[in-house]
């Protein structure tokens, strides 16, 4: 389901994971439902009702340990 008049949204949804609607205006807040989303200066997308941080992109990603250990096999074997 591509957004057309806003291919951003396709992207920061992959990158992301957040879920938006159909037609982009609105972003699925695990608390609030179906909220509009306010995008920060700083890249900071937020619920527009309680004004949680939904995705921070300067925020560092973090990986669960069984990850990160599937992750060093897979490095390992390729090496």
């Amino acid at each position: 389901m591509g957004h057309q008049d806003k291919p951003w949204i396709d992207i920061i949804s992959k990158v992301s994971g957040l879920v938006f609607s159909g037609d982009g205006e609105r972003v699925y807040c695990p608390r609030h439902g179906w909220v509009t989303y306010i995008v920060a200066s700083d890249g900071r997308i937020l619920c527009g009702e309680g004004h949680e941080t939904l995705w921070d992109p300067n925020k560092p990603k973090t990986y669960p340990i069984k990850e990160l250990k599937k992750i060093s096999r897979k490095l390992r074997n390729k090496a």
